[in-house]
């Protein structure tokens, strides 16, 4: 293998090394042209002029060989010619625009190689004449499907001149008498039309062939022979009748070898580390498992050419750098494989982008309820509609599974249900972080994983600047993305969780008291402060309650937050003992907080406090039973509350469905209000109350919840529990 850096050609389509100075042979293929040496001097002992194909396929390398063969040839001396080296000559006819200019520029390529020196002059002049005379035979004659029509005048002042045979006849004798080898190369054949291909065969197999004088074609040959099949000369279902007349035209078969594993592989991962060393990537253990895995399963019979790999790490390479520090790396060499190799694929994987992600962002409306072998039978079917079929089909499956926790359930449908972990951050099947993989870049709603970074870092210090007020953007146009993102990083331990607790509470004071769905902000916003807890000393989370609890919207997010760690089941023993415990420990710091809280409503009915207020009562019951329970006696018999309002203000209520809305009566737990009042000390003085309100019916089920309807469906309520 060369020392050569692979990156160096990524990007382009020339042929890679080869050039006598630079010696790189990067796929070591000078074995190969070494043979092919020997092959073209035998065959010039043998024969006067004859006609010699590299054959492989697109991609493989040949224009590469052809390029060591020339510098090879063009400094060795034959044995039977000493003194006289090959002289080498290059016809492209890819790049004639036409058939008459295409053999023009055939004749002017190999008189172009002839030597200047005064001796070669006439071989020269005599090569110059035969192009000319056959150059308007061929516009006339041609070969199949070659329009007649034009050039008539040339052709008879051609005749006039020259007599074709005799000319023909000079320029062999003038050749004959140099006895210099020459080779004439004419690569990327597989790039012509039929009937351009069909012109070049008559150029080296009649009208070419000149004494000394050699042709060496490189081509695909499955693309050729597709060509052939589509002239006269052979049926399109006869493809041995294709091969058989390439045969015709080529006396020796020169098969460039393919790429052995081994080198297929080395290759790959000195393009792997050559791309994480240029880009500064960390890579773990782990990641060179799924890596290696996704090697040897499929990525090893795709990338088995010079043009496929430098195609693929091209392409990585390319678009790396807008993305590097944002996604995940072999994530990315994976999603574009697919992308290079199969486009269709990689537009159903966007356009499937919810199913990718398990489910994320379905809604109730759309949710459909699958078998799993069914669900497997669709996808199946959606990836043939893309192209795919057979090993194809099951190779990128394959990659698809390892790339979506939610297609490894659909590949595996027949092994059952079975443990898969939830997408790591940075991960393509992770909700946060798909679309860069198509972005190739943060998306404009989405903050840099660095930026969130340097955001929190500001936050710890007090501080702020740009990548703080991009994050405090950020937060308020895409809340839950954000958010996630806060949790990860802030969790890690890397940043200070009081200072990130305080700016979160702010983020939950601004964010809206009712949103749609069960999931809004100020819910995310609780859970994360209860993971900050978590990671935090009693000493510290203390510390942070009393900073945010200075208001009643901080106080509720503590209690949230901490109603987390007491309420943690899940887990490693030791994980659930040690939350439950923190939890624990801000038990007489919340008595405190809720006694002063009610203090704030000491005049003020129960109906009238705000929600967020009301329902510490719940929370300060549950740490301080007795202390609430003579609170509340207190204020009713001091005539600060009514009993009516306090039961009234027990009963359940459901959750409003669109802002400004009152939700609806839904229960009564009577049990539930018991804890705060004594029922029948309740009954007694609502007595007058109850004797004149309705009796209890089904009818105040789903009654919005005004303070009116409240207090009446207490009062019926009540009532029929003294009747019965």
């Amino acid at each position: 293998m060369s020392t050569a850096k692979h990156s160096d050609s990524w990007l382009s389509d020339d042929p890679r090394g080869g050039t006598s100075d630079k010696g790189e042979d990067t796929y070591n293929r000078r074995p190969f042209v070494d043979a092919v040496l020997k092959v073209l001097l035998r065959t010039r002992e043998q024969s006067r002029s004859s006609v010699l194909a590299l054959v492989g396929e697109w991609g493989s390398g040949k224009s590469t060989v052809l390029r060591i063969l020339q510098a090879e040839m063009e400094k060795s001396v034959p044995a039977n010619g000493p003194g006289k080296p090959w002289i080498v000559a290059t016809f492209n006819p890819w790049l004639y625009s036409d058939l008459l200019s295409l053999q023009s520029g055939f004749f002017s390529e190999l008189r172009a190689a002839l030597p200047k020196e005064d001796r070669w002059k006439d071989a020269r002049q005599q090569v110059r004449k035969w192009g000319k005379v056959v150059t308007p035979l061929a516009s006339v004659a041609g070969v199949v499907g070659i329009d007649a029509a034009g050039a008539t005048r040339n052709l008879i002042d051609s005749f006039a001149a020259f007599s074709p045979t005799a000319t023909q006849l000079s320029a062999e004798k003038a050749l004959e008498k140099r006895k210099q080898p020459i080779l004439m190369i004419l690569d990327d054949l597989d790039r012509l039309t039929a009937e351009e291909l069909m012109q070049v065969f008559k150029l080296v197999r009649l009208v070419g062939r000149l004494p000394y004088v050699y042709y060496l074609l490189g081509y695909d040959e499955q693309t050729l022979v597709d060509l052939i099949k589509t002239t006269d000369l052979v049926p399109s279902d006869k493809h041995q009748r294709a091969l058989d007349y390439l045969e015709k035209i080529v006396q020796v078969r020169l098969d460039l070898p393919p790429l052995l594993p081994q080198q297929v592989e080395t290759v790959f991962y000195e393009s792997v580390d050559e791309l994480v060393t240029t880009h500064n990537i960390l890579v773990d253990e782990m990641d060179l498992s799924r890596l290696r895995t996704a090697f040897d399963e499929v990525l090893s019979r795709s990338l088995r050419t010079p043009r496929s790999l430098s195609r693929f790490f091209g392409q990585v390479d390319a678009f790396l750098p807008e993305v590097d520090d944002d996604v995940d790396f072999v994530d990315f060499l994976l999603i574009t494989w697919i992308r290079v190799s199969h486009p269709a694929v990689y537009a159903l994987v966007q356009e499937r982008r919810n199913e990718m992600l398990g489910g994320a962002g379905i809604t109730l409306k759309n949710l459909t309820h699958e078998a799993p072998a069914a669900k497997k039978e669709r996808w199946i079917g959606l990836l043939q509609e893309a192209g795919l079929a057979g090993q194809g089909l099951d190779d990128v499956l394959f990659l698809l599974a390892q790339l979506f926790p939610a297609m490894k359930r659909i590949r595996d449908a027949e092994k059952g249900p079975g443990y898969t972990p939830e997408p790591k951050p940075l991960r393509i099947a992770h909700l946060d972080y798909f679309d860069r993989y198509f972005s190739f870049g943060v998306p404009f709603d989405d903050l840099a994983d660095s930026v969130v970074d340097s955001a929190l870092s500001a936050i710890d210090k007090d501080e702020r600047g740009q990548a703080f007020d991009r994050l405090q953007t950020a937060v308020t146009v895409d809340p839950p993305r954000i958010l996630r993102k806060v949790l990860e990083k802030a969790s890690m331990g890397q940043h200070e969780g009081g200072a990130v607790v305080k700016w979160l509470t702010e983020v939950f004071e601004a964010a809206p008291e009712w949103e749609p769905g069960f999931w809004g902000t100020r819910a995310q916003i609780s859970a994360i402060v209860g993971v900050l807890f978590s990671t935090m000393s009693s000493a510290d989370i203390a510390a942070t309650i009393a900073a945010i609890s200075v208001t009643e919207t901080g106080l509720t997010l503590a209690t949230r937050a901490v109603d987390m760690l007491r309420g943690k089941e899940t887990g490693g023993v030791d994980e659930i003992k040690r939350w439950n415990t923190l939890g624990q420990s801000t038990n007489k710091q919340f008595e405190k907080l809720y006694e002063d809280l009610f203090k704030k409503y000491h005049d003020v009915e129960p109906q009238e406090i705000p929600d967020s207020a009301w329902y510490r009562i719940w929370d300060w019951q549950s740490l301080s039973p007795d202390a609430v329970r003579t609170f509340v006696a207190t204020q009713i018999a001091e005539g600060r509350w009514s009993p009516l309002e306090v039961v009234a203000r027990t009963v359940s209520v459901s959750v409003a469905t669109a802002k400004g809305a009152v939700g609806a009566i839904m229960g009564f737990d009577l049990a539930q209000t018991a804890l705060l009042v004594d029922i029948e000390e309740m009954k007694n003085l609502l007595k007058e109350d109850l004797a004149n309100s309705p009796p209890m019916d089904d009818n105040w089920r789903h009654q919005s919840a005004t303070p009116e309807h409240l207090r009446q469906f207490v009062l019926s309520y009540l009532r029929g529990v003294s009747d019965s």
